[in-house]
């Protein structure tokens, strides 16, 4: 009888545990919203592909969910095939609707950015909560910005926090940047640098670029971890091999006074290059100091001074007394150059003597070493030792005005632009208009990470540095403390805001 009371007990735990399942199954399905229409794919469509692109197409002809997930994604980017979003729309439903939860959650972005469709942000939210849902952590972290934002759901800083720690635990690469930041700057959570390390790291080891540097800065510092140069040169190494720019700047700043690596003049210069030549004001002005000094590279006035104009054009303050030091200098050279005397011509050399003069022995030509020659006072009197040249100036943060803060335009927001090439343009696109909407109405927050993408030419974005800093000075004008401390990195000390303020907000990728 206990034996039969076990077996009945098990079989009923079963049997409500299978019951409990398909309730949930059948819950998920009516919670999962309807997809739009879509026209199923045909295999005469892909006749104008070759290559890899044509055996994926024919397997999502033959309704492979992952198939159509791949070929809605060389039409989003426009990677080996024309753009198109709303053939990206069309195979994103079709792999949606074959079960593709990551097609679902793209086909989510899509919707809540209007490309290749009609925007409807309260329907791209649904779409992010079954993806969810399903355990996809990108769908996760978009919940969390729109929670930021109030982008399709009632606006609730709780909730972004909550569903970023969620992304972040479950190793989002952005979900931690985005989270260390916060509490970096103690926005939305209490200030701990300490926990930021750990979040910049676990992005790092990622390989987000930004986190890389982020956690170089505090290791530079001993900020929330123990100061360690080295290591945060490392840091600075990985993220400046990504082509990051202020990781390339802060690197080259410690190769140029040897901290926590050797010093390497000629490899900060390359680095200070490549900074500049993406726009970055700081490095612009370094590396006009580098070409007038000589510091690694030959020495170059002309060149100097166009770096010097480029980095004056952007705000940088004491690029103006740069430009009238380079401009004297070159306008003296010519009469410099004229008022040297001629050099006076060889005396002549006497014939040679037909018999060799007689070699002095051994120990004579000892004495004639040590002894000067007699009468001869000035080789007897020890010469004075030469000044020893004076180090170059380490490349330090310069106090300059900031520029004037400048809200941003609706009619702005179409002239950022986009390197449509590579993959993911179509997304990159459409985050950086959702950012520049929300900015244009007021997020201080959005303002914050659309000047930060135009700074460093994030998400294929051209690097626009003059705009950026107008940016960040408006976003700090609003009271936004992280935009005061970029600010203060570029060398920009604006009045000091109130810790924490802003609209809370995320930094979407």
């Amino acid at each position: 009888m206990v034996l039969l009371r076990s077996c009945f007990r098990i079989a009923c735990r079963a049997t409500l545990g299978a019951l409990m399942l398909c309730a949930a199954r059948d819950a998920s399905a009516q919670a999962r919203p309807d997809l739009p229409p879509a026209r199923p794919l045909a295999a005469t469509e892909c006749g104008t592909f070759t290559g890899e692109v044509l055996t994926t197409c024919l397997r999502a002809a033959d309704d492979d969910a992952q198939a159509l997930l791949a070929l809605a994604r060389l039409h989003a980017a426009g990677t080996r095939v024309a753009r198109n979003d709303a053939e990206a729309v069309r195979l994103l439903t079709l792999s949606a609707g074959r079960g593709n939860n990551d097609a679902l959650n793209e086909l989510g972005e899509m919707i809540a950015d209007g490309r290749g469709i009609e925007r409807n942000e309260a329907l791209a939210v649904q779409y992010f909560q079954a993806a969810a849902a399903a355990g996809i952590v990108d769908a996760v972290f978009n919940l969390a910005q729109a929670n930021a934002t109030g982008r399709g759901v009632p606006q609730s800083d709780a909730d972004a926090i909550r569903l970023l720690t969620e992304a972040a635990a479950a190793n989002h690469a952005e979900a931690a940047l985005h989270l260390g930041r916060a509490y970096e700057e103690g926005v939305l959570v209490p200030e701990d640098a300490a926990r930021a390390a750990q979040l910049y790291r676990q992005a790092a080891d990622l390989g987000v670029a930004e986190a890389q540097y982020d956690l170089g800065m505090l290791l530079q510092s001993g900020n929330g971890v123990p100061r360690d140069p080295a290591a945060a040169a490392q840091m600075f190494r990985r993220a400046s091999a990504q082509g990051f720019a202020l990781a390339q700047h802060a690197l080259a700043r410690m190769l140029r006074e040897g901290n926590g690596v050797p010093r390497d003049a000629a490899a900060a210069s390359l680095l200070l290059r490549s900074a500049a030549d993406q726009g970055l004001p700081a490095a612009q002005f370094a590396l006009g100091e580098t070409l007038e000094q000589g510091q690694g590279v030959a020495r170059n006035l002309p060149e100097a001074l166009e770096w010097y104009r480029r980095a004056a054009a952007q705000g940088v303050g004491p690029a103006a007394a740069a430009i009238a030091r380079v401009e004297r200098a070159i306008a003296e050279e010519p009469r410099q150059a004229s008022a040297r005397p001629a050099e006076a011509a060889p005396a002549p050399q006497p014939p040679p003597q037909a018999q060799p003069a007689p070699q002095p022995t051994p120990d004579r030509q000892r004495q004639t070493e040590r002894t000067p020659p007699a009468g001869n006072v000035a080789s007897t009197t020890p010469r004075p030792t030469p000044p020893a040249p004076r180090p170059p100036v380490p490349d330090r943060p310069r106090t300059q005005r900031c520029p004037a803060a400048q809200p941003i335009r609706a009619d702005q927001c179409n002239d950022i632009e986009v390197n449509l090439a590579g993959p993911g343009a179509m997304q990159q696109m459409g985050a950086i208009m959702q950012i520049c909407d929300r900015a244009v109405s007021g997020n201080s927050q959005a303002y914050y990470e659309l000047a930060m993408i135009l700074l460093n030419g994030d998400r294929g974005a051209r690097p626009n540095p003059q705009l950026a800093q107008r940016l960040l000075a408006h976003a700090a004008e609003l009271g936004l403390r992280p935009a005061y401390v970029a600010l203060e990195r570029l060398g920009c000390v604006p009045g000091a805001p109130a810790r924490g303020g802003g609209p809370a907000d995320t930094r979407p990728k």
